[in-house]
């Protein structure tokens, strides 16, 4: 099956038209006036062939500015499936390292939280999930990880009363490896229906666990 022909490009078809006609009517000037002796002629014909001949030069320019317009046209179109896929590795990236920022927090806020409070699990579970529902707010912001870190764990320690020189050294504080689970939400890990500790994005799962 053969190909459908391309489109005619009306206003390129007129342009080449004109700019054919403008052609032949500076050949045809300059040939009068080539041949002319007489000085009035020669001036007459000289001041027409310069009209005639920018008359040509304005048809090849918009000519050429329509030919680069049509030729962006195409190139964009053919891009923009890229584009698309682009900007939805984009918003990919993006969530990953929102995620990202959102584990580093909630380990700071873990450490910390257990070095100010200790064994009280009930205590320890409520700075927790009073910090996740805060969590949440705060992954929501245009901002959320273009600012600093430590700046962030200094605030959490503020909106959650914890005592902020724990935000100095956060790091080095030791790792929560079994969030408190004072209520039963979740069973242990060996329950008979086979469920294995606090599902993915729980403010109760194990940090240790990969």
């Amino acid at each position: 099956m053969s190909e459908a022909a391309p489109p005619i490009d009306v206003d390129a078809a007129m342009l080449a038209r004109l700019a054919a006609l403008d052609m032949a009517a500076a050949e045809f000037v300059n040939a009068r006036l080539l041949a002319a002796t007489d000085t009035d002629e020669i001036n007459s014909l000289g001041r027409t062939y310069q009209r005639v001949s920018r008359g040509l030069r304005q048809t090849l320019a918009l000519k050429a500015k329509l030919a680069r317009e049509a030729a962006r046209a195409e190139a964009e179109a053919r891009l923009q499936p890229h584009k698309e896929r682009l900007q939805a590795l984009g918003d990919e990236i993006e969530m990953f390292r929102v995620d990202a920022r959102a584990e580093d927090l909630l380990d700071a806020v873990q450490r910390m939280a257990q070095a100010a409070i200790g064994d009280d699990e009930q205590a320890l579970a409520d700075v927790l999930d009073r910090f996740d529902v805060e969590l949440d707010d705060w992954t929501m912001k245009p901002d959320f990880i273009d600012r600093d870190l430590e700046a962030q764990v200094r605030e959490a320690c503020q909106v959650l009363g914890l005592p902020e020189e724990l935000a100095a050294g956060w790091r080095r504080l030791p790792v929560m490896e079994d969030l408190p689970d004072p209520a039963g939400l979740y069973r242990d890990d060996d329950a008979d229906d086979g469920t294995d500790g606090p599902p993915p994005g729980s403010p109760y799962r194990r940090m240790g666990s990969g």
